[in-house]
C-alpha cells in the first residue's frame, strides 16, 4: 500500500466502514500511510479543501473503528489479525481495564458503613495515541482553514452520482448522507466546485 494510497482508497475504506456492523479490514500501516499522503498534499496536487477534507473523513474513519473496538472489547470478540498497531493496543487496554475493574468485597463493606467509596481497582486506559496520533492537529501542522467572507455564493442544484455519506465540506458545512441520484441543493461555489470535482455529483 506504500505508493498505492490515494484519495480514492481513504473516501472507499470510510464508506464501507459506515455501511458494516463488523471491522472493515485494513493494512497494518493504513494510518501511516494515510498521514504520509495527506502531509504531501499540496495545493497544486488537489487543492486545500480536498486536503481538508481528507483529513477530516481519516479521523472520523478512525472514530467509528474506536467505537467498534470497544465493543469488540466488551464482548470478549476476538478482533481481526491485520488491525494496525495503534487499534490492536487500544483493544488490549480496554479489554484489561473491563477484565481488572471490579467491586472487591472489602470495598462492599465499605459502602454498608457509610463510608466514601472513593476509587475502584481500576486501571484507567492510558493514551491509546503515544505512537500514531489521529487528530487533525497532528495529521497537520498548517493553520486551519477559515471560510473566506468575501467568497462569492450562489445556489446550485446537483445530483448525486453516488451514495454519498456524512461529510464535512470545505465551507465547514456538513453535508448528508445522500443517496445516489437525489437531488440537493448547495449555496456555496467552493462547497459545489468541491463536490464536482470529486466526482461526487453533477450540476443540474
Amino acid at each position: 500500500m506504500e505508493n498505492t494510497f490515494n484519495y480514492s482508497l481513504l473516501w472507499k475504506t470510510s464508506i464501507e466502514e459506515g455501511q458494516s456492523n463488523e471491522l472493515v479490514n485494513i493494512d497494518k500501516n493504513f494510518y501511516i500511510d494515510a498521514l504520509n499522503f495527506i502531509n504531501t498534499l499540496k495545493s497544486s496536487d488537489l487543492g486545500t479543501s480536498k486536503k481538508d477534507n481528507a483529513k477530516k473523513i481519516l479521523i472520523n474513519l478512525f472514530e467509528k473503528r474506536k467505537k467498534k473496538i470497544a465493543i469488540y472489547a466488551a464482548y470478549n470478540k476476538p478482533i481481526p489479525q491485520t488491525l494496525p498497531k495503534i487499534e490492536q493496543d487500544l483493544y488490549l487496554k480496554i479489554l484489561s481495564t473491563i477484565k481488572n475493574t471490579k467491586i472487591e468485597s472489602n470495598e462492599i463493606d465499605e459502602i454498608n458503613k457509610n463510608k466514601p467509596l472513593e476509587t475502584l481497582n481500576d486501571n484507567n486506559i492510558s493514551n491509546t495515541n503515544e505512537d500514531l496520533d489521529i487528530t487533525e492537529q497532528s495529521i497537520s501542522q498548517s493553520d486551519t482553514c477559515e471560510n473566506n467572507p468575501s467568497e462569492i455564493t450562489q445556489e446550485g442544484n446537483l445530483k448525486a452520482l453516488i451514495d454519498i455519506p456524512e461529510i464535512i465540506l470545505p465551507s465547514g458545512q456538513k453535508l448528508g448522507p445522500i443517496h445516489k441520484d437525489e437531488i440537493f441543493k448547495i449555496e456555496n461555489n467552493g462547497d459545489i466546485n468541491f463536490i464536482t470535482t470529486s466526482n461526487l455529483a453533477i450540476e443540474v
